[in-house]
């Protein structure tokens, strides 16, 4: 059949070394991280919350109420900001589940804005292909940052590469 070009140490292979490379190269059965950063990205855009907050939210959507020391404790973990909790809940994005009173504290629930966010992080991370419109993807309207609009390929590239492997039912 012929032989092929060995790119890595520009050399020809034959059949057999070939097909040895082949086997050893074969693409990883779970690779549902290979988009993580375009997804973040998108997250930092659609929501205008920092790394860390989205971390904290992605902590947060299996825990169904916390009060002060649970948002505390996974908060160790990421550099210290005394209102991070005070800014979430005035944007909406953590809610009083029940007001604390006496000595008992304050419980607290994600919102439904929140959940629903978190629910389509993982929507993406599963494969469901990215909006490439503006007012769904924030990363394609004129008011994105320049590191947000060199992202508007790779989401194309990626729900290509998505709507190729449902096409052609390639499993991952």
């Amino acid at each position: 059949m012929g032989v092929y070009l060995d790119r890595k140490a520009d050399r020809l292979m034959d059949p057999a070394e070939r097909a040895a490379y082949q086997s050893s190269h074969k693409p990883p059965k779970k690779d549902y991280l290979k988009w993580w950063r375009l997804i973040r990205i998108w997250a930092r855009a659609k929501s205008g919350l920092s790394i860390a907050e989205i971390e904290l939210l992605l902590y947060l959507r299996s825990v169904p109420y916390f009060d002060r020391k649970d948002f505390d404790a996974f908060g160790k973990l990421m550099g210290w900001e005394v209102r991070r909790l005070k800014k979430m809940r005035d944007n909406g994005w953590i809610q009083i589940w029940r007001e604390g009173k006496g000595r008992s504290r304050n419980i607290y629930c994600l919102s439904q804005k929140s959940k629903s966010f978190v629910d389509q992080i993982y929507a993406f991370v599963e494969g469901e292909e990215m909006p490439e419109h503006s007012p769904a993807n924030p990363i394609f309207s004129k008011e994105a940052t320049y590191n947000e609009a060199r992202t508007r390929n790779m989401v194309k590239t990626r729900n290509k590469e998505i709507r190729e492997r449902r096409q052609h039912r390639v499993p991952r």
